[in-house]
């Protein structure tokens, strides 16, 4: 029978330990000295040699705490006492240990069992899992998003501080209760019904959405503008078992952003009004100026008056070209579309008007001009005063960085859309030069005069078209600007950049 209960005990996956009546221990298991990794079988007095702590107190423990001591001198039992303890070789284990009183059957005590069970594995694990618990937590509450999490059937089961400013409250139900919420479409005003709320539609559909505009009123009745984020949480068998909804306070930024928007309205209405005004007297001032100057031409001794007349002219006609550009800067964003005077056009009659309008310029100042078109290209849908604009702008800026004896190319090829471009040699610009150049009042040299406004308005018409405008490197030039607008039928639809070619003469 003894033997028979020794290979029990051998069995077990737990520590044994069997003390006699005196308190000698007298039988242990291989468990016990896998856990100890040594061990004596010693009186009771002598058990100081197992060293051991509470793992609650980190206090260590005396002789008599040991729970194989109280049984043996008390008639205590003990269970499940977690203690930290030191093996015979020096390192450290955590055991849940017990122990218990034996008597025989007339209740004579003859003798006491403990059991040692290794947790040690376990312990850790959860003390891993209690640091990144700790850590969830408090990057929850650092966070400057409003976060919630919500179980498969809607109970609320993490807020964090975030979010309680953000929706003005902090007795969040159990059950989440989206009737409660008051939110609109940011843009459209829609209100959002209670089950359209995204975290809602998580929860029933699984659908993930992202950057939601909404605008809310706290509980405190405030309004606020949020982005807002949900997303359901996934099982293994594809069960949606929670949610989690982020939610992010852009009310400053939005406000600031709506008067930025109404201020540059306000500023472009303004600037078309004022252009629009000054170009009829202007254009009185130019008609009558020529009259004057025809009718000089004919009076004996009227030359100087024709001259001062010419002078006249001109500056009238310079001062109707800045009106055009202060209006072709509204072009974009007060009404674009609709203050173009559009019509079908062949880009080579463009091409060769900005041409033969330029060259006499670059002949002054003994720059060469060329002219390169590609045979063929199609008609296009434009506003064709304004592209002149954008051409003779782009020659005027190639003419005021080009030394003489270089060279300004200005060409239009199909690449898909139709592709002007001006090219011009001499040094060539670095790519934040040319990432700059079509930002207003931007100059590569502050030697030349000007406001530095000739690109930008040549980009605000591109756009009014739908087209765009860009600067690219080429080999052995300065830089090379090109710009498309749409073919027939004209369509408002931004296109890439086309890549270089080689032009046709």
């Amino acid at each position: 029978m003894d033997r028979l209960l020794q290979d029990i005990i051998n069995m077990l996956p737990v520590g044994v330990w069997v003390a006699d009546a005196q308190g000698h221990l007298v039988r242990n298991n291989p468990a016990a000295e896998r856990i100890w990794l040594g061990a004596d079988l010693v009186g009771i007095d002598e058990l100081d040699r197992y060293k051991g702590w509470w793992v609650d107190t980190g206090k260590p423990i005396t002789l008599e705490e040991w729970g194989l001591v109280r049984a043996i001198r008390h008639g205590e039992t003990t269970v499940g006492q977690l203690v930290r303890i030191q093996c015979f070789d020096g390192s450290f284990k955590i055991i849940l240990a017990s122990a218990a009183p034996l008597y025989d059957d007339s209740g004579r005590l003859t003798g006491a069992v403990a059991i040692n069970e290794d947790v040690t594995a376990l312990q850790e694990g959860e003390q891993r899992w209690r640091h990144r618990e700790q850590l969830l937590h408090t990057m929850f509450d650092l966070l400057p998003v409003g976060v919630w999490a919500l179980d498969a059937i809607g109970n609320v089961t993490l807020v964090n501080p975030a979010a309680e400013r953000i929706w003005g409250r902090h007795d969040w139900k159990t059950l989440a209760d989206f009737s409660a919420s008051k939110g609109w479409r940011a843009g459209s005003d829609e209100p959002i019904a209670p089950g359209d709320w995204a975290v809602s539609r998580a929860l029933r559909e699984g659908v993930t959405s992202r950057e939601e505009l909404i605008r809310i009123e706290a509980m405190d009745g405030s309004q606020r503008t949020i982005i807002n984020w949900a997303a359901p949480i996934v099982g293994e068998s594809g069960e949606v078992t929670g949610a989690i909804a982020v939610n992010e306070d852009v009310t400053p930024l939005y406000r600031a952003q709506e008067q930025l928007r109404a201020a540059v309205r306000d500023r472009e209405e303004i600037l078309a009004i004022v252009a629009h005004d000054l170009r009829n007297p202007l254009g009185s001032i130019m008609l009558g100026a020529s009259t004057a100057q025809s009718m000089a031409s004919k009076l004996p001794g009227g030359e100087n008056l024709r001259d001062r007349m010419a002078v006249l002219v001109d500056l009238a006609r310079n001062m109707s070209g800045l009106v055009e550009d202060l209006l072709a800067i509204g072009v974009s964003t007060t009404g674009g579309k609709p203050m173009l005077e559009l019509r079908q056009v062949a880009p080579s009659t463009l091409v060769k008007q900005a041409f033969d309008t330029a060259c006499p310029l670059y002949a002054q100042h003994g720059v060469e001009l060329r002219c390169e078109i590609e045979p063929g290209l199609s008609d296009i849908r434009v506003d064709a005063r304004r592209i002149e604009r954008v051409l003779a702008n782009l020659l005027d800026n190639a003419l005021k960085y080009t030394e003489p004896p270089c060279v300004v190319t200005l060409s239009a090829q199909a690449h898909g859309p139709v592709v002007f471009s001006v090219t011009n040699s001499g040094p060539a610009l670095t790519t934040e030069q040319r990432d700059a150049m079509f930002q207003p009042f931007w100059q590569a040299e502050q030697r030349h005069r000007g406001a530095g406004l000739g690109l930008s308005i040549c980009r605000s018409i591109v756009e009014a078209h739908g087209g765009s405008i860009w600067a690219e490197a080429a080999e052995g030039q300065r830089v090379r600007v090109s710009f498309h607008v749409p073919r027939l039928p004209a369509a408002l639809v931004p296109l890439q950049p086309a890549p270089t070619g080689v032009a046709a003469s």
